[in-house]
């Protein structure tokens, strides 16, 4: 099966699981599902010509409201790890979206490795929204891994 088949085969299961209808958009070279989950964070999931699986969240959020301290624990979360996956979170300025990011080869993926992956990085996200939101602390590391 090629990469870009099973890409949508995962991606379709994925959906189904969980129950998610998408808006399913596609370019020559990358396969984008996206959709948004019922706390609004918005979820892009595409595959790239390399055959990599990338799962993107975005949570919009008021940037005026990160002071010097939540911008040194958002900083914190990049830090080296040798955890695997590695879950990447970016600040966009004019989009005023916080964006948390993790890449896997599609290749010796099966839909568990999705379903897990999917799972965490919403997990993820949830954690850092209700911290952008409620001013709680970010328990990022004994989250998940």
């Amino acid at each position: 099966m090629s990469a870009g088949r099973m890409f949508n085969v995962l991606i379709a299961q994925l959906l189904d699981q969980y129950k998610i209808d998408n808006d399913y958009s596609h370019s020559d070279e990358d396969n984008i599902y996206a959709f948004e989950l019922g706390n609004g964070i918005k979820i892009n999931i595409l595959s790239d010509k390399n055959n990599y699986l990338h799962m993107v969240g975005f949570l919009d959020l008021d940037i005026q409201r990160l002071d010097n301290t939540k911008l040194a624990e958002l900083l914190d979360i990049n830090r080296f790890s040798l955890q695997h996956p590695i879950y990447v979170v970016g600040l966009h300025r004019e989009k005023k979206q916080l964006s948390l990011h993790t890449r896997q080869p599609l290749s010796g993926l099966d839909s568990s490795d999705v379903f897990s992956l999917f799972e965490i990085l919403v997990d993820k996200a949830t954690v850092l929204q209700r911290w952008l939101n409620n001013n709680v602390g970010l328990n990022w590391e004994n989250n998940y891994t």
